[in-house]
């Protein structure tokens, strides 16, 4: 989720807006991806890669849950470290791609 400055959300009103925060898809469609700060590009990528790696499964396709969670890590190692907050810092050491196997 995307955090606006104040003249930006004046601009958008409070449609869509979700705990003073808009969905990054929402906000690239109303001002255009090039209006997006890199991290909100960051976050709006991660989101498609989401959509069309993790909740996409095929119905044919047998994945383990192990394998499952595998994606969802390797889509937390995009974002930054300090924004995964309600992840506890022992699974993070333990599953983030970063520090697995150390």
């Amino acid at each position: 989720m995307i955090s606006l400055s104040s003249q930006a959300s004046e601009r958008l009103g409070t449609a869509g807006v979700r705990n003073g925060w808009y969905p990054p898809r929402e906000i690239s469609t109303i001002i255009g991806a090039e209006g997006l700060s890199d991290r909100d590009k960051v976050y709006l990528n991660n989101s498609d890669a989401f959509e069309t790696r993790f909740i996409a499964q095929g119905e044919t396709e047998k994945r383990k849950i192990e394998e499952t969670l595998d994606i969802g890590w390797q889509l937390f190692a995009n974002l930054a470290e300090e924004d995964l907050k309600l992840i506890s810092q022992d699974f993070i050491n333990k599953y983030h791609p970063k520090y697995r196997g150390k």
